[in-house]
């Protein structure tokens, strides 16, 4: 999580820096997808609380994300 939020300050930041309109779409195109996977995880992280998700083959898992499960024993 405090990554997360590292890396939407930086791209904040970015924002309101003096650049070029592709650079800006660019990093406003970061900054939307940021947000949009921040929002995906707080709902896995929902979903896991509630028990909805059982295992890292379960559906609602792997959607929306491309992401994977690595259980480090």
């Amino acid at each position: 999580m405090r990554q997360q939020k590292g890396v939407m300050n930086e791209l904040v930041a970015m924002c309101l820096e003096n650049m070029g309109k592709l650079k800006r779409q660019k990093v406003e195109t970061l900054v939307t997808i940021h947000v949009r996977q921040m929002e995906l995880f707080g709902q896995m992280r929902d979903l896991v609380k509630d028990h909805k998700i059982k295992d890292s083959n379960d559906f609602e898992w792997t959607k929306n994300t491309r992401c994977a499960y690595r259980n480090e024993e």
